[in-house]
């Protein structure tokens, strides 16, 4: 990690001094993974899914702040360190189905979703984040969306919904070659957006 460091002295007596910088001491994040998975499908137009995982972590990488003296000032610093071990585990449930049933071109159609259920844990003694959950780590994420996979056209609108301290939902659209369920589909090309809600 570059070590370089950025600091700036406020010009606001109520604002503390502030910086951020780099950390040449870290070690490289590592994962050992489980995961099962039970899958049923319906024939050719769907299937529904069921996963739980775990994954135990070393050297987990966040971000901190601490104060520094730098020149006889004294300055809150934010850096990147590791936190030793932690642990993240959960259920994903997913599901996806076209409405065969539909008459001509509206066949095509189908939707899909799914649900992830995380919990993660800090485990290291005597780091001041222990017990705390890691950054970055939504508890609850929610992802569904529309298809459409007839006359060689493949579509996807997703909707994924983060629910962490801030809700993202995207919107977009995207084709692609591949094959799904069976159908199969050429190249296309795609859009994107979101809206961020607090």
């Amino acid at each position: 990690m570059n070590p370089g460091l950025f600091y700036i002295v406020s010009a606001n007596p109520e604002i503390h001094n502030a910086g951020n910088g780099g950390n040449p001491d870290l070690a490289p994040e590592k994962a050992t993974a489980y995961d099962a998975t039970l899958e049923y499908y319906f024939r050719h137009n769907g299937f529904v899914e069921v996963a739980v995982y775990r994954k135990d972590i070393t050297n987990r990488i966040v971000n901190g702040v601490d104060a520094e003296t730098i020149n006889g000032i004294i300055y809150n610093i934010s850096r990147p360190r590791n936190v030793g071990s932690a642990t993240l585990q959960g259920v994903e449930l997913s599901a996806q189905t076209y409405f065969d049933a539909l008459p001509g071109a509206l066949s095509g159609f189908g939707v899909f979703g799914n649900y992830t259920l995380a919990k993660s844990t800090i485990n290291t003694a005597g780091d001041p984040l222990r017990g705390y959950e890691l950054q970055g780590v939504s508890k609850n994420s929610f992802n569904a969306g529309l298809l459409y996979e007839k006359y060689r056209l493949s579509g996807v609108l997703p909707i994924p919904i983060d629910r962490g301290t801030t809700t993202r939902i995207a919107r977009g659209w995207a084709c692609r070659c591949t094959r799904l369920m069976g159908r199969s589909s050429s190249t296309t090309c795609g859009r994107t957006g979101d809206w961020i809600l607090h």
